[in-house]
């Protein structure tokens, strides 16, 4: 069974337990929250009261995922978040999913017990552990990453001039894709051996080679590019959105930011689109939403000049299903696609969240 992210704060404890045999005043050791290549680095950490933790979790070490841990405990104004810390790990060159972030702040030099039995229920066989402790004017801020990876994969660059040839060996029983920032698609079965021309961020994409062509992770790829500070597509939550036209509008801005984020055209509304997205949201929540017989139903309306699409998502808001979309091979490979021009949306609101069904066409 798949755990849901989790997020866990600890308060200040109000009595230390005994220091491990190191000075309290032993500055922190943080791994580095950048690297140039996707990479696990599991390996001893540098801090000698780190080193202790993770000798007692028994879960191995990632220097890259602790890396990503270092910018979650040196973020002064914000919140730890799982978007947030995902983000990091893609910068630390971490290439796998953060499902838990455990946080809080304990005097220093000394042992986070209850960080550790606070992390102890969020683990599996399997996952990786990012963990460091940042110095701050009320203590040591020690802040856990749990990492859960799908598939195995060596090292490989996160950054690549135009031109260059992307290898990433692993597993071979599964497939990649991968999305140039104009839409078009790759695929092919492991290992992965292909030149990117085009600049701009890449998507990459593994999946089982099976007929479902299920996801496993997901990574982008800079060509010609640095890697920026913070997400081309931004994750935002700005809560459930009440009534289909505040619903659609919503979807529309945040299309917009999509589109705009990789230099594209706007994409159009239409009406008719729209009215064709209200069945297949009933379809969607009942369970017999098909994705094939939705792009015959638009072609029997008439869009039948040039390509066709229909997505769905169901998400906490408008904004976070957008922004899933925008995070999968095949949808993004949609959003992104330049021949398409018209969209209309529909969806439903619920106390749990929001479905929408998205269309698209051509003309």
């Amino acid at each position: 069974m798949i755990l849901a992210p989790l997020l866990l704060t600890l308060a200040c404890k109000k009595a230390a337990p005994p220091a491990p045999p190191v000075s309290p005043d032993a500055p922190p050791i943080l791994p580095s929250p950048t690297g140039s290549n996707y990479a696990l680095g599991e390996r001893t950490p540098a801090d000698p009261i780190v080193y202790t933790v993770v000798e007692r979790s028994l879960l191995p070490w990632s220097e890259s995922l602790s890396g990503a841990a270092t910018a979650v405990a040196l973020d002064h104004d914000h919140e730890p978040s799982l978007p947030a810390a995902q983000w990091a790990a893609i910068r630390a060159g971490y290439p796998h999913s953060v499902v838990a972030i455990i946080s809080g702040t304990e005097p220093p030099g000394t042992d986070p017990v209850e960080l550790i039995d606070a992390l102890s229920p969020n683990i599996r066989i399997g996952d990786h552990l990012g963990l460091v402790r940042a110095r701050t004017a009320m203590g040591d801020r020690w802040v856990a990453l749990v990492g859960r990876p799908k598939i195995a994969l060596d090292p490989f660059p996160r950054e690549l001039k135009v031109g260059a040839t992307l290898e990433v060996t692993g597993s071979s029983i599964n497939q990649w894709v991968m999305v140039s920032p104009s839409g078009k698609t790759q695929t092919g079965a492991m290992p992965l051996s292909a030149q990117l021309h085009e600049p701009g961020e890449w998507w990459l994409e593994f999946q089982t080679a099976d007929a479902s062509h299920t996801p496993l992770q997901g990574v982008p790829i800079y060509v010609g590019m640095p890697t920026p500070k913070v997400p081309l597509i931004p994750v935002l939550d700005v809560g459930v959105l009440p009534g289909p036209n505040e619903l659609q509008n919503r979807a529309l801005d945040a299309l917009y930011d999509v589109r705009n984020a990789f230099n594209l055209v706007d994409f159009e509304w239409d009406d008719t689109l729209a009215s064709l997205a209200v069945t297949p949201v009933q379809q969607v929540l009942g369970g017999t939403w098909d994705a094939e017989r939705g792009v015959q139903r638009l072609r029997g309306a008439g869009f039948i000049g040039g390509p066709a699409a229909q997505l769905t998502c169901t998400s906490i808001s408008v904004e976070a299903c957008i922004t899933d979309l925008a995070y999968r091979a095949d949808s993004r490979a949609t959003l992104l696609h330049p021949g398409l021009r018209l969209v209309g949306v529909a969806g439903e609101v619920r106390t749990s969240g929001v479905t929408l069904v998205l269309n698209f066409s051509s003309e």
